[in-house]
């Protein structure tokens, strides 16, 4: 028979394994309760900012606009690897080809360009972009793991989230350039700013990469970029 002190021994192993079992279960439960508190926060904000974006695409316009539920957003990510490779060329965007009038026969003619040759150093100065140091900051070679993290593919808004008036769902009566598209956000590794790409599904639509700076449920547009600017 086993004595009284080796049943004690046995019985305080066996009740730290319970304690350290109980105090595993609960880390565990504490941290699934964290990451959908964080979710939720963050599909508030993403909502938040939907409904900005919307209410400043109809603006005082009184007629109805279409919103497509698609929220892809790769394409700021696109954009922004555009930009870091214009800032490698020390923001030079000058184009491949010109026009150019021959100075005998004062005829137009299109002209390439290589860079490093004698017509993109005389042009290069004409062609230097200006960019905003908030801009410069945002998308900093710093963000990059951050941003490709945020990406979504074949992902959906839910309509009912949206509570600007005079928004509906499109259908296939519905004209082209009143359907609008909104991205979901990405968001700066501090969180301070949103990158939205929005656009109006028209032929000739012009899409744009708007940064908002807030938190929360408060968002305010501060910069709008041309998706045609870097590149």
């Amino acid at each position: 028979m086993e004595t009284l002190q080796v049943m004690y021994k046995k019985t305080r192993m066996k009740l730290k394994e319970h304690l350290v079992i109980k105090a595993f279960l609960i880390i565990l439960v504490l941290i699934i309760c964290s990451a959908c508190h964080k979710k939720t926060d963050d599909s508030s904000q993403d909502i938040a900012l939907l409904n900005t974006i919307l209410d400043n695409s109809k603006g005082t316009n009184t007629d109805s606009l279409y919103f497509s539920s698609d929220n892809s957003n790769s394409y700021i990510l696109n954009i922004y690897k555009d930009f870091l490779e214009l800032k490698n060329d020390s923001f030079i965007n000058v184009p491949s080809s010109v026009m150019l009038q021959d100075e005998k026969t004062k005829e137009m003619s299109l002209v390439g360009i290589k860079k490093g040759d004698s017509l993109y150093n005389e042009l290069k100065e004409r062609f230097t972009l200006k960019i905003d140091p908030l801009l410069l900051s945002i998308f900093s070679e710093k963000e990059l793991n951050n941003f490709q993290s945020q990406i979504v593919e074949n992902d959906a808004w839910n309509f009912e989230d949206v509570s600007v008036q005079g928004i509906f769902e499109p259908n296939s009566l519905t004209k082209k350039r009143k359907i609008i598209h909104v991205s979901k956000p990405i968001y700066t590794s501090d969180k301070n700013y949103a990158i939205t790409y929005s656009f109006k599904k028209s032929i000739h639509g012009v899409a744009f990469i708007e940064i908002y700076k807030g938190s929360g449920k408060n968002w305010s547009r501060v910069k709008t970029i041309r998706t045609t600017d870097f590149q």
